[in-house]
């Protein structure tokens, strides 16, 4: 399959075929060429996703998002319904955390930022890896409140829109106080 001197018709068959000699073509080398750099990249290719994506049977078992991953994608639409889901995160220790998730990361060692639901004050960052299972805790009422939310900031922008300021009267916020308009008006 291979000749000796195979590197140097290569470049004797490509300069013919650009016009600098007056070879000729040889359509075997070239084949051959092509033919071991499409292996080559097959080749390098696989160990390339071999590397990133890992053997199966060696893979951490832990929660992992990707650009493709139904997990990421969940958070998406939450983020994009202008919801903040309410997750119960169940972790390799038996441990649970239940609240809201604040911010979530996808790079290579995704995590969740969780307000915890028992104590306010407290916020979570849990690596994807440590999480067994994620659960969307968002009820009915939660999206129905979030709901009403957006359809009363929608009427407000309408009725500022209709008469300065009205709307922010109407559903009794002002953005401007008194002081700052510089007295009654």
């Amino acid at each position: 399959f291979w000749q000796e001197n195979a590197i140097k018709q290569f470049i004797d068959t490509m300069m013919a075929a650009a016009g600098i000699s007056g070879g000729i073509i040889n359509i075997n080398i070239i084949s051959e060429i092509f033919m071991i750099e499409i292996i080559l990249a097959l080749a390098l290719g696989l160990l390339e996703l071999i590397i990133n994506v890992g053997i199966l049977p060696f893979k951490n078992k832990g929660v992992k998002t990707n650009r493709d991953n139904l997990l990421q994608k969940s958070f998406i639409m939450y983020r994009k319904a202008g919801i903040r889901p309410y997750v119960k995160v169940m972790l390799k220790d038996s441990q649970n955390i239940s609240g809201e998730c604040l911010r979530y990361s996808w790079n290579d060692k995704g995590s969740l930022l969780v307000k915890d639901a028992d104590n306010p004050e407290k916020q979570i960052w849990v690596p994807l890896n440590d999480i067994v299972k994620i659960e969307f805790l968002n009820s009915q009422s939660v999206i129905n409140e979030t709901e009403k939310e957006q359809k009363a900031f929608a009427y407000r922008k309408v009725l500022n829109w209709m008469a300065k300021g009205y709307g922010d009267e109407i559903y009794g916020k002002k953005e401007k106080s008194i002081k700052a308009l510089g007295g009654d008006s």
